[in-house]
């Protein structure tokens, strides 16, 4: 293993490793022979390797091995010439037709076990004419390898051919063809003779992490042993000085082994079996417990009429409760993402009706009890005017489905959402935390056209009954805010009203009624009398009620005015949105294992709202600058997760995942759209054949790009107040923000097909006055305003 052409062949072959790439036969070769040589030769069956097992041909004419190459494969392979051994089973790795598979020969029992030597669906079947070991010149291999082991090999055609085929992808076939040869050395054929066991074979990727580190540790070590050999004064007839083929390796070969801890050979594979592996679904698949029944799960409607109205397996909601739709939600509840999901397309249109606040169910004495504590409300002050009835919706609610709108089938089960640490997996760089590529993967989320729809599509109705509406009625008086307790105004005696205007009233003399003004008079800054009244609450002897309502100053309502792309990631400490700014898009949730395995296509469509800041998202580009700038933010969906270690949402997209994304998605797709004269201006528009072209790299390529997939973008504009504000004389305020940022395709942008626009409207009063007036609401008017708005505080 010291020999330098040993290792350093496999050095150099280390990218075969790469998912979806034919691993090189020197790779497996050294793979198999660090195992043979770690348990010393005491495997349960004997190995040769590709190269020494190869038939070699003289004019096309098929050569046995010679002398110098028996001796030395038996040298090398602990065999003792003078006795041969051939009761135990010989194993190694046939290559044909392009295609790597087992080959185990067992000389007493005149038995050839051929594995994996067909791939196809149905190669499962036996097939004389497919299966005979003549195709792939199996007698020629028989007497090879026991020419090679110094065995009698009898006559072929007396020898018994096992066969067991499985469909394969046809990329895998060599690590496939290790891992069973590793198998049978630790373990042996199987229990009795002239029968063989054939274990379960993981994911190819599972396959390509084992043998990766496996070498890795090996190339380390055999480094280490020629070293240790070429600095030693052995003597000229040590078998090392026969063995030692320096001159054969390149000296950049002998250069990279020597940096081999810089990782730069080890790294893209790395990252490649990463992503690779935590986006494929075999590899992601666990035991599940709590299966789904067998009926039917609540479909969306295919056809593009309104929502049908709920029939009996239905509740009130619109939701299915057949048993099929029960152990869905019973699934649900296990995952904190899901547990609020349904089916949006299938909830009926219901007339709100309004309801007054001292109404018996919502009084204090008369508890009402709900599923969730989030649901119960309690109110500050009455709200006495009833709010507006709105009708039953009748127009069309949501965009209209398209299955092609989006990959809904073969991805990710709802099952394999739970936080997945591959075993497997390590990272070069010390300080990127491991679980960085398992955790940042595709779990199957998905969106549907509507996704981004917040509101219903048509025009929204009684706009002016729900902005700034009059909620106390005509005789509301502000200044009974004051407590009676401090104006006096309760009676001591038995009488039932005790609030009528008999002279029996209590005299309150210890309390004296100040508005904000008559406090700022009552003394200097720093004098004893404002100490008294800021902090102490006192005026003399007296204790100090604030009435703001004698600080009013009525007035008359004349009085009254009213992008560029970054070419580099943006690394942050916390994503760009991160706190909840009331903007949800709508995610289908993962199907569940029995829908994704059933005949047919996918019949669930559950979804929830999610808010942006739930998303993983980062910073793609920037219109404008200054204070007045538009951020331009790229949310990829699929890696919605919950963070294994702090429980929070994992928002922040790590550097090394979104320098894969620049490196393999935006940066090609620039590429493609952009001519090398333009290149140095690409970075001030955002094309849509580049977006399209992004989708379409993600596509060629899902393995390892799925999780960038079903992105969508957000423009947030910040600080613009200043700039689109305009007083209830002058022009709309949307008409001011359109003029102020013409860089904004606002007829693509107001189209909700396209997605939605949503803006803050902030209302202000600014009186005119010769002196200065500070603005407070009233929060007894403010809230009887909201109660008639129809708005619910928590």
């Amino acid at each position: 293993m010291a020999r330098p052409s040993m290792w350093a062949n496999a050095y150099q072959t280390i990218p075969t490793l790469r998912s979806q790439v034919w691993v090189d036969g020197h790779m497996m070769d050294f793979y198999l022979m660090s195992i043979w040589y770690a348990a010393r030769g005491q495997t349960h069956i004997r190995f040769a390797d590709i190269t020494s097992a190869i038939i070699s041909y003289e004019d096309g004419i098929p050569q046995l091995p010679s002398h110098a190459e028996i001796e030395l494969f038996q040298q090398r392979y602990f065999i003792d010439p003078q006795s041969p051994d051939s009761s135990r089973p010989i194993g190694f790795i046939a290559f044909h037709r392009q295609h790597y598979f087992t080959v185990v020969f067992h000389y007493d029992a005149a038995i050839a076990y051929v594995l994996g030597m067909r791939i196809s669906e149905d190669c499962q079947v036996f097939v004389e004419t497919l299966d005979d070991w003549e195709t792939w010149a199996g007698p020629l291999y028989w007497t090879r390898i026991a020419a090679l082991h110094g065995l009698n090999p009898g006559d072929p055609q007396e020898v018994t051919v096992v066969t067991h085929n499985w469909p394969q992808n046809g990329m895998d076939c060599g690590p496939i063809a290790c891992f069973l040869l590793k198998h049978f050395m630790d373990s042996g054929l199987g229990l009795d003779t002239g029968s063989i066991y054939l274990p379960p074979i993981p994911c190819g990727h599972e396959l390509r992490w084992r043998m990766l580190g496996a070498i890795r540790e090996a190339c380390r070590t055999s480094w280490q042993d020629y070293n240790l050999l070429t600095a030693s004064n052995l003597p000229q007839v040590d078998i090392w000085n026969s063995w030692n083929d320096t001159i054969f390796v390149e000296d950049e070969d002998l250069a990279a082994m020597e940096n081999e801890a810089s990782g730069q050979q080890y790294s893209p594979v790395v990252r490649d079996l990463n992503i690779a592996s935590t986006n494929c679904p075999t590899c992601q698949r666990a035991p599940w417990e709590d299966r789904p029944g067998a009926d039917d799960p609540p479909t969306i409607p295919d056809d593009d009429g309104p929502p049908r109205e709920a029939d009996e397996d239905e509740d009130e909601d619109g939701q299915q409760t057949s048993s099929k739709a029960q152990c869905l939600r019973r699934l649900f509840r296990r995952h904190p993402d899901t547990r609020r999901a349904r089916c949006r397309d299938l909830l009926p249109p219901r007339t709100i009706k309004g309801r007054l606040s001292d109404e018996p169910n919502q009084d204090g004495n008369h508890r009402k009890h709900v599923k969730e504590w989030s649901q119960g409300t309690m109110y500050r002050f009455p709200r006495p005017t009833l709010p507006v009835d709105l009708p039953a919706y009748k127009g069309r609610r949501w965009l209209p489905f398209d299955r092609k709108f989006d990959e809904y089938e073969g991805g990710p089960v709802y099952e394999s959402m739970k936080p997945y640490r591959n075993p497997y997996e390590f990272v070069m760089e010390p300080y990127y935390r491991q679980g960085i590529w398992t955790m940042f993967r595709d779990y199957g989320w998905r969106l549907q056209p509507s996704f981004h729809q917040m509101f219903y599509l048509e025009d929204p109705i009684h706009v002016l009954d729900h902005v700034l509406v009059v909620g106390v009625t005509g005789d509301y008086d502000p200044s009974q805010q004051i407590s009676e307790h401090v104006t006096g105004a309760y009676s001591l005696g038995r009488a039932l009203n005790v609030h009528s205007d008999h002279q029996d009233h209590v005299t309150i003399s210890d309390v004296s009624v100040y508005g904000a003004a008559e406090m700022l008079a009552l003394g200097r800054i720093d004098s004893e009398d404002s100490f008294d009244a800021f902090v102490r609450g006192r005026a003399g002897q007296n204790h100090i009620c604030i009435d703001l309502e004698r600080d009013h100053v009525p007035l008359d309502p004349t009085d009254i005015k009213a992008m560029s792309i970054f070419l580099g990631p943006i690394i942050d400490k916390a994503a760009p949105i991160k706190k909840h700014n009331h903007v949800y898009v709508e995610v289908v949730v993962p199907q569940s294992e029995e829908d994704a395995s059933a005949l047919g296509g996918r019949t669930e469509w559950w979804s929830l709202p999610l808010p942006l800041s739930a998303i993983p998202h980062t910073s793609f580009g920037t219109i404008g600058c200054g204070s007045g700038s538009l951020n331009v933010y790229i949310f990829f969906p699929r890696m919605i997760h919950h963070d294994e270690l702090s429980g929070r949402r994992a928002t922040n997209i790590p550097k090394e995942v979104l320098d894969y994304f620049w490196m393999h998605v935006l940066l090609p797709a620039i590429a493609d759209n952009v001519d090398d004269t333009e290149a140095l201006y690409a970075a001030l528009t955002l094309p849509e054949d580049i977006v399209e072209t992004m989708k379409n790299i993600i596509q060629e390529e899902p393995e390892k790009l799925t999780l960038f997939g079903s992105f969508f973008f957000v423009v947030e504009a910040k600080g613009i107040k200043l700039w689109t504000k305009s007083s209830a004389d002058e022009k709309k305020p949307i008409q001011s923000l359109i003029s102020e940022f013409p860089a904004l395709d606002w007829n693509y942008m107001t189209n909700r097909r396209h997605g939605e626009l949503m803006i803050d409207l902030g209302i202000t009063f600014h009186p005119v006055w010769k002196e200065p007036l500070v603005g407070l609401w009233r929060l007894e008017q403010l809230e009887a305003s909201f109660g008639a708005s129809g708005f619910v505080l928590q």
